[in-house]
Formats: C-alpha cells, sequence, structure tokens
C-alpha cells in the first residue's frame, strides 16, 4: 500500500467487469429480480476488489459466486415432461444446466471464501494440506 492508499489496478478493473458484466445481462434477461440482486450483491464488492487489489483471490472468489448465483438463478426453458424425456430444445437444455450447474460454482466459492479469509491465502502449517484437499 502506498502513502496515497491502496494501488489501483486499471487491470483489474477491466478483468472484473469482464467477469461481472456478462454474468449481470444473464441474470437480467434469464432470471428474476432476485437473481439480479444476488448477482449485484457478489459481483460488485467482486469488482470493486479486484481493481483496488488485484492480487487478492478474495475479489475473484466474489466473483466466482456471483457468476454461480447468476446461473443457479436462471429460470428453466423447459417444462417438466420436456425434461423428463429430453425433448427440450438447446435454450431449454442450456437453462437447465446453468440452473443446476450453477449452484456448484457458488458453494466451491464460497468454501474457498472460509478457507481464505481472513489472511486472503490458505492457511500455514498442518492445516495447508487439509485446506487444499
Amino acid at each position: 500500500m502506498s502513502a496515497t492508499g491502496p494501488r489501483r489496478s486499471p487491470l483489474g478493473l477491466v478483468a472484473g467487469l469482464a467477469v461481472a458484466v456478462p454474468a449481470l445481462v444473464v441474470a437480467l434477461v434469464l432470471s428474476d429480480v432476485g437473481g439480479v440482486l444476488l448477482c449485484i450483491a457478489f459481483g460488485v464488492p467482486g469488482v470493486i476488489l479486484a481493481w483496488r487489489r488485484p492480487g487478492q483471490p478474495i475479489a475473484w472468489l466474489l466473483l466466482l459466486i456471483a457468476v454461480g448465483l447468476t446461473l443457479g438463478t436462471v429460470r428453466t426453458t423447459a417444462s417438466l415432461e420436456e425434461l423428463t424425456s429430453g425433448t427440450m430444445d438447446r435454450l431449454g437444455q442450456i437453462t437447465s444446466w446453468a440452473n443446476g450447474t450453477g449452484w456448484t460454482f457458488v458453494f466451491g466459492g464460497i468454501l474457498g471464501l472460509l478457507l481464505t479469509f481472513p489472511s486472503g491465502h490458505l492457511p500455514e502449517g498442518r492445516w495447508r494440506l487439509v485446506s487444499i484437499v
């Protein structure tokens, strides 16, 4: 940290926005208000941290959670009959995949936050191997 405050990285801002903006667009188009709010709640702090401290893994974990929440809250366009028979169209396949898979990213990001918070890196010593596994 410099005497004027934390260093800001335009590259971190661009990279953070490159992750958050498409997630927000997907949430606006394919999700409901709750999905949009969840994307914003985790995406904005993630972008700010990526801009102010691009080397901080917590920023990227917050963005991963925002993307996962966006995917997890996508409304499935296929009907129950189409899902069970496998006759859904391409959009139905994509929205079904996103709705089911997005939560994997959310829980992976939350686990990463639990392991790295508040120091910003994995624990040292004997707990490091446990946290990696």
